[in-house]
């Protein structure tokens, strides 16, 4: 299965809970993140802090980075246009 499967399924079965996320003013996506999802067997989460995403399961380019990515409005690996600046 897909990183962007995976993570459309998370969404789709309201896995993802966004508990914070800092946008500066003026800014479209926030610049901080603080989110859990629920995997198969336990909660992971998911943070995005000074330009860098991580995960508590520790696998890069994870469904559930991608699915919180989608949730904020980052490109990542689920999604379906490339990395580029907000127009």
């Amino acid at each position: 299965m897909s990183i962007r499967a995976k993570a459309l399924r998370y969404l789709r079965n309201e896995r993802v809970r966004v508990v914070s996320a800092a946008t500066p003013a003026g800014e479209l996506r926030p610049h901080e993140v603080t989110a859990y999802v629920q995997g198969h067997a336990e909660r992971h989460t998911v943070r995005f802090a000074a330009g860098v995403w991580s995960c508590t399961c520790l696998n890069g380019g994870c469904g559930y980075v991608a699915s919180v990515q989608l949730v904020t409005g980052w490109q990542g690996a689920a999604s379906l246009l490339p990395d580029r600046p907000p127009a």
